[in-house]
């Protein structure tokens, strides 16, 4: 087991492998501690959308915990729609805001260049494309975008229906293969930003708990 695994199981985040009854894991960690080893002392600032509230089987802001215990000298934002998901921790800055909220995302963090953006907020289909749309440009060149939980592009009824042409787990695959970008929930401005910036683009199903696919993506940027 690597170091952001043990975090992420001793705080009970689902980006771990601590499988129990009343948490089902990701297996993420597992899979982002190659890409983030060799930048664990460097990074400076880093996003998670989606905080996650105190649970009888969770910390609250579980991730957020990881994170910072992991990167050493980074500052970690968080957001999430939850009042009762905030907190203040060092080095762990927090604050209500919907991941859709354009205008309030600029007003927080018009300031800041992140040099990782993790997307664990409402998992709607239509929603992560829209939040990757808006906040791809506050990622640093070099840094790298994460969209959890694309699954519900799959399973359907979050946002379009399953396998959609549209979904965001189908337009980062056509991303991916094609280098084109066509979906309608982004501005073209977005679109076309995103067509010209984004570099790898890695779709990981870590296929487990029985065969029920968990899948993220790692985008990096040029």
């Amino acid at each position: 087991m690597n170091e952001l695994t043990a975090l992420a199981n001793k705080y009970k985040s689902d980006k771990g492998i601590l499988d129990t009854v009343e948490i089902m894991s990701h297996n993420y960690t597992e899979h982002y501690y190659k890409h983030w080893i060799d930048i664990q002392n460097s990074v400076e600032n880093i996003l998670e959308i989606g905080i996650g509230a105190e649970l009888k089987h969770t910390k609250k802001a579980a991730s957020l915990k990881m994170l910072r215990d992991f990167f050493v000298n980074a500052n970690i934002y968080g957001i999430d729609v939850q009042e009762r998901c905030i907190i203040e921790e060092k080095r762990i800055i927090t604050y209500v805001c919907n991941q859709v909220d354009k205008i309030g995302l600029n007003a927080l963090f018009s300031d800041i260049v992140f040099d990782v953006i993790i997307d664990d907020g409402g998992h709607n289909t239509v929603m992560q494309q829209a939040t990757l749309g808006h906040m791809f440009k506050s990622v640093k060149s070099g840094g790298m975008y994460i969209v959890e939980d694309l699954h519900t592009s799959v399973w359907g009824d979050w946002g379009l229906p399953a396998n959609h042409k549209d979904s965001c787990l189908q337009v980062l695959k056509k991303l991916r293969d094609e280098g084109e970008i066509t979906t309608p929930h982004m501005e073209g401005a977005e679109r076309e930003y995103l067509s010209r910036n984004v570099g790898e683009i890695h779709i990981i199903d870590t296929e487990k708990n029985g065969g029920n696919n968990d899948i993220t993506a790692i985008l990096y940027k040029v």
